[in-house]
């Protein structure tokens, strides 16, 4: 790109994708990141995803990592909360946590374990019986 072109970059590099991976990484938020000048869009980054086997496996890994990242964040904002910031702290954990509960839900959501049992714990019987239709 050239020192007076217009616009943002829509060439992908592998440079400017671990730029970009790397800041996602550390937390950061992709909009904010293609706010920057010199970073393509984000339309021009799902581009890629979709394009480029190679940098959609690592978006994949950094948004992984983003999250873990973000599990990290929880401690810091619940211990550091005070009395008088205690609604806005909530507010950012549990966006956290909703986050990571739909991103990570195996490891972040809730748990969820059904049993087929009577009301004694006992293992229910299943039987299937198969009705034959009935002949006019």
């Amino acid at each position: 790109m050239s020192a007076n072109a217009v616009g943002r970059p829509s060439s992908y590099s592998p440079q400017l994708a671990d730029l970009i991976c790397n800041r996602i990484e550390a937390g950061e938020a992709l909009f904010r990141i293609c706010e920057n000048e010199g970073f393509p869009d984000r339309a021009t980054v799902f581009r890629w995803c979709a394009q480029n086997e190679e940098f959609r496996n690592r978006y994949a890994r950094a948004r992984l990592i983003q999250a873990e990242v973000m599990a990290d964040e929880l401690l810091t904002i619940a211990d550091t909360s005070t009395p008088e910031y205690y609604n806005v702290a909530r507010l950012r954990v549990d966006t956290r946590k909703w986050i990571l509960s739909k991103v990570l839900p195996k490891v972040y959501g809730d748990a969820m374990q059904l049993r087929h049992a009577d009301a004694d714990g006992n293992q229910l019987k299943i039987e299937v019986t198969r009705v034959s239709p009935r002949k006019p």
